[in-house]
């Protein structure tokens, strides 16, 4: 995973418009995946929400909003992003 949270290989987007931007905001039925190795960086053990070596709730977490962001991201105006 990027320090920023960014996808990188593996993530598509999806949905009505297939990532293009939309002139009146996001639309509904927009997806985008992220897909990640649980390493041993970004288990409950290492990052300490936990004591098994399974992805931890706080990097789920980031790789939820760091899809939900990146689905609508080209749909916002210039300068724009949510979280």
């Amino acid at each position: 995973m990027s320090a920023d949270g960014g996808a990188s290989a593996g993530a598509r987007a999806t949905g009505p418009a297939d990532g293009a931007a939309a002139a009146d905001g996001p639309r509904p039925g927009l997806s985008f995946e992220v897909t990640r190795e649980v390493t041993v960086e970004l288990s409950a053990a290492h990052l300490g929400s936990g004591s098994v070596g399974v992805l931890a709730t706080p990097a789920m977490i980031l790789l939820m909003e760091t899809a939900a962001r990146q689905a609508v991201q080209p749909s916002l105006p210039d300068g724009s992003t949510t979280v």
